[in-house]
């Protein structure tokens, strides 16, 4: 029998435990607790409080009628349903209605009974509420943390440090934090380091006041991790990101295909671009390597918000190489982990990419947004589906200026990613397709100027602040010159096609070419549609006169040659004089 129902069904008992004294054999309980109890059984003797009223007034009026049977539930004889049953006398009290009211009676009862029980739910869970509030003031008093600066800083470097790196040591035990505390004051104690055992007697400390621990963790595992024991020192080269190397049409084919075999919209992320520095002799360009088969343990160190190592493209006896550089000291049984910095434009793509670093400023991915809303709002105002066709058409129509060639340059864009003459395998792009890249980067740069204001005026909480507006500006702008070079790398590998035409997609007719082609020449948009019009229309006027002849008894074959003659004389004289 549960606690809410038995007050309602025996409310003697709370009475009768009340006077009972504590025996030898009964357990003392404490002060605090017999209030409580003394309290809720206060509260859960009887009925409510409107009920109780309703049974006096009832017992009341049954008294002031002798001859009328007395009633165990209260009715109301204001309504009519009362009046059937509660009357008194009459034919309406004989026989069968007897067992009518009786049993109206009893589903009376059933509902008092229901709004009592559901009364006491509601006080018992009052009370349980007041004395969980009351315990949490007890034992955990409202205080006010004046830490400063550097202490709190000084905590977040203990735990980035200390003791995140033993929670993903303990494997499989990594949830327990006391088990993990435990273990780092042991081996502090072991070793005289006395922060780490404060640290980790406060973090006890705070379990045990609590009793219970209510907090878990999820230990992400480990990668790569330093076996030195003296560690590595602070711009250590590590290693070499090895792999598969890549242009951007066949990066981006293998990503497709992937897709498409795995339905998988996040491929395995064992990959890093290579970006050609700006002040390269061949200027800009971006390849990418695909660690996924072949590569270095680089491959496999593990990302994380607050690294502790970076990736760098270095120059190495004439050949380009990304490398890995640590960028403080890292500690022995510490992972070696450096900022992925993907950028991603799918948003399914970055809800995926899930971060589990835990460190301070953990953004909780892997990857960077860069098709937020708040990130296209220039380029939805600016850069529309007609500027882009408009673009495209000047592209092909107007010859290469040296602004353009400026802006090329300015950008880093030079024979690697447009090709060079004296190259075979990478023979120089057309004209018209240097004058889109540069048409393209003046969009860019009117983005990079107008963004950071766009991302200033949006509405709390998605306002930025200066400093980090234009630094999303900067970003956006990097992401925009990938693309452009990547778009340009496929272009190119159609245009270098065998047979292939190498023209501008596009050009300007003339005014005899434009009503050649609309009106006046054989296959013109306008004779083609007036045929198909009438041939439409004689087919209609066809069927509709065949029914009206045959209903008059006419042969089908007269009414087709009377009804189709003025068609094909409007067509034919039109088309003489081509009005149209």
């Amino acid at each position: 029998m549960s606690k809410e129902t038995s007050p309602l069904l025996d409310q003697e008992q709370p009475q009768q435990l009340q006077q009972q004294e504590p025996g030898p054999d009964r357990q003392q309980q404490h002060p605090e607790s017999l209030q409580q109890q003394q309290h809720l059984q206060e509260n859960s003797r009887g009925p409510s409080p409107a009920a109780a009223a309703e049974t006096a007034n009832v017992e009341q009026r049954q008294q002031q009628q002798p001859g009328q049977q007395q009633h165990d539930s209260p009715v109301d004889e204001a309504s009519p349903e009362s009046n059937a049953v509660a009357g008194g006398g009459g034919d309406e009290c004989d026989g069968g209605d007897d067992h009518q009211r009786r049993s109206k009676r009893a589903r009376k009862r059933v509902m008092y009974a229901d709004e009592a029980m559901e009364e006491l739910k509601a006080q018992a869970r009052e009370h349980k509420k007041s004395d969980r509030e009351a315990l949490l003031t007890k034992y955990y008093p409202p205080k006010e943390l004046n830490y400063s600066k550097a202490e709190e800083d000084a905590v977040h470097e203990w735990i980035d440090d200390v003791f995140l790196p033993a929670v993903n040591a303990a494997g499989n035990q990594g949830w327990d934090m006391v088990r993990v505390a435990t273990d780092i004051k042991e081996k502090a104690e072991a070793q005289g380091h006395k922060i780490n055992a404060a640290a980790a007697d406060a973090i006890l400390n705070q379990f045990n006041s609590s009793g219970y621990p209510w907090f878990r963790l999820h230990p992400k595992g480990r990668g790569v991790i330093v076996t030195r024991s003296e560690g590595v020192a602070p711009f250590t080269f590590v290693e070499e990101y090895l792999g598969e190397v890549h242009t951007g049409w066949r990066w981006f084919e293998i990503q497709d295909a992937i897709k498409k075999i795995t339905q998988m919209d996040l491929p395995d992320f064992y990959n890093i671009a290579l970006e050609r520095p700006k002040d390269d002799p061949d200027g800009y360009d971006i390849l990418f390597v695909d660690a996924a088969f072949m590569g270095s343990f680089a491959s496999r160190m593990s990302h994380s918000c607050t690294p502790n190592c970076q990736a760098v493209v270095v120059s190495s006896g004439g050949r380009l190489t990304v490398a890995l550089y640590t960028i403080r000291h890292v500690a022995a049984g510490e992972e070696l982990t450096f900022d992925y910095s993907c950028v991603t434009e799918s948003e399914d793509e970055f809800k995926q990419a899930y971060c589990m670093c835990s460190t301070r400023h953990c953004r909780g991915s892997f990857l960077y947004y860069t098709g937020s809303k708040a990130y296209m709002q220039v380029l939805e105002e600016k850069h529309t589906f007609l500027d882009r066709q408009a673009l495209l058409l000047r592209c092909c129509t107007e010859p290469l200026s040296d602004a353009d060639k400026a802006r090329l340059e300015a950008a880093g864009l030079r024979g690697s990613v447009l090709g060079r003459p004296d190259i075979e395998c990478n023979p120089e792009t057309p004209d018209w397709l240097k004058k889109w890249a540069a048409l393209t980067l003046q969009f860019v740069d009117l983005e990079r100027q107008l963004l950071p204001g766009e991302l200033q005026a949006l509405p709390p909480p998605l306002t930025q602040a200066p400093a980090d507006s234009v630094a999303a500006a900067v970003g956006v702008e990097l992401n925009r010159l990938q693309n452009i070079c990547i778009s340009l790398d496929k272009a190119k590998h159609c245009l270098n096609q065998p047979g292939q035409c190498r023209d501008p997609p596009l050009a300007l007719l003339t005014d005899e070419e434009v009503a050649e082609y609309l009106w006046n020449g054989d296959r013109s948009v306008a004779r083609r549609a007036v045929k198909a019009a009438a041939a439409q229309i004689l087919e209609q006027e066809v069927g509709r006169g065949a029914c009206c002849w045959w209903e008059l008894g006419m042969p089908h074959q007269a009414h087709a040659w009377w009804v189709s003659l003025p068609i094909w004389s409007w067509v034919s004289v039109r088309l003489k004089h081509k009005d149209f």
